[in-house]
């Protein structure tokens, strides 16, 4: 039996946990979609309010350089208290 065939035996055990496994599984991908979250209000920071580039967003384009600063001060906070929550 190759190595891949072993998965498939444990599934009947797997059977009773899956709702457990299945949000198990679901949190490792918000943790990780967290962490890839992580560094972008720095960088609207950095490049749109102290280096003073147009957000590359339109939404966010034309806004003055404190309400850019709040909303990404908001958002490190929303990021990290998401991961923080996982």
């Amino acid at each position: 039996m190759t190595k891949a065939g072993y998965g498939w035996k444990l599934l009947p055990y797997l059977r009773p946990y899956r709702v457990q496994f299945l949000w198990a599984l679901a949190q490792v991908f918000l943790v990780a979609g967290f962490d890839l979250l992580k560094p972008w209000p720095l960088q609207i920071v950095l490049d749109n309010v102290l280096g003073g580039k147009p957000a590359a967003l339109p939404a966010l384009d034309g806004l003055p350089s404190i309400a850019l600063l709040t909303l990404a001060c908001i958002g490190m906070v929303v990021v990290q208290l998401g991961s923080s929550a996982l």
